[in-house]
């Protein structure tokens, strides 16, 4: 069992409090991730659940056990870091080998082990190197195979994929995800990124001034946010007043309404009219802002037909997807 299950978690600077987590339970052998805002409190969880980081109170039980106290060595947890911490004197072959050795295993069983894992990571042809002498996705790597040679139960990772450009960081979000599967781990990934959150998370959690605000699936925290706040950090929406909302939709709304991107559809024979302000290129798609009755709206298109779009924009709404913020649960001010 690697199921992580965290009760009455505290953690506070001075009188700054920041996680409070009444209740969490991340499941076993599934790809897990965490999202929010810079210093909504998601590395200080990620540092509590890997003991680099001590709670004032609670519980974290792992296999029918409270570990929130014990060492991190003491813990089955395999981490990588945002920056890789490699060491830049040793090989790649070092690098790897780091945990076996502390664990004094033959120079034998290190040799197999590392020519397994090297092979699984293609890094076969990169043992002898020095970190300095890899690209930025090869340095995850080596970092990777690090955390997970041992075979421990659970992985952390705390933003691994910043600092690496955008093709990059899609090629190796594939990668983390087949080699979470592959060794069955309980993967727990932190970022900011909404995009690689909902990518690559089985299930989500959005963190927001130390408190959680909503778990679950990416399409059910996309679709069916609980608070205003997941509404526009998980994925792009537009935010337009009841009035315009009542207009668009013929429904009757008293109060600010988000609609996502997608659900307003560039129509040559929609019944709505929007005037152009900007018509961005982005490849595979455009994005279009517009006003309509004096609201700055955005949308996407994929049509062709659109593409020299300048002044006007006829549009549809797809109401059955607003989100009615009135519906949402409060949030507590701070």
């Amino acid at each position: 069992m690697s199921e992580i299950k965290i009760e009455n978690l505290k953690k506070t600077f001075g009188n700054f409090t920041a996680l409070d987590v009444p209740e969490l339970t991340f499941n076993e052998k599934s790809y897990l991730t965490i999202l929010g805002p810079s210093g909504s409190g998601k590395t200080t969880l990620l540092r509590i659940i890997a003991g680099l980081e001590t709670a004032d109170t609670g519980t974290m039980i792992v296999e029918g056990k409270d570990i929130l106290n014990s060492p991190p060595w003491k813990r089955s947890i395999g981490l990588v870091f945002q920056n890789y911490a490699l060491y830049p004197h040793l090989s790649v072959y070092q690098n790897i080998a780091t945990p076996l050795i502390q664990l004094k295993m033959n120079q034998g069983e290190i040799d197999r082990k590392i020519s397994e894992i090297s092979n699984i990571m293609g890094l076969d042809d990169k043992l002898s190197k020095l970190p300095r002498e890899l690209s930025g996705g090869q340095q995850q790597r080596v970092a990777l195979a690090r955390a997970v040679i041992k075979r421990p139960n659970i992985l952390l990772l705390d933003e691994p994929l910043s600092n690496l450009d955008a093709k990059v960081r899609v090629d190796l979000r594939d990668y983390l995800k087949r080699i979470q599967r592959e060794f069955e781990l309980t993967a727990i990934h932190v970022t900011h990124d909404q995009v690689e959150g909902m990518a690559l998370g089985d299930s989500m959690v959005i963190i927001h001034k130390g408190k959680i605000e909503q778990t679950g699936n990416p399409e059910e925290l996309y679709r069916h946010p609980k608070t205003r706040f997941v509404s526009g950090f998980v994925g792009e929406i537009n935010i337009i007043d009841g009035k315009t909302a009542t207009m668009l939709t013929g429904m009757n709304i008293d109060t600010d309404t988000g609609i996502r991107y997608e659900d307003i559809v560039p129509d040559l024979a929609g019944p709505f009219t929007g005037k152009v302000v900007e018509n961005q290129f982005m490849g595979s798609r455009r994005m279009i802002t517009f006003l309509y009755n004096d609201v700055r709206m955005r949308c996407f298109t994929e049509r062709d037909h659109l593409s020299k779009l300048q002044g006007e924009i006829k549009f549809r709404v797809a109401s059955e997807h607003l989100i009615i913020f009135k519906d949402l649960e409060e949030e507590e001010e701070n």
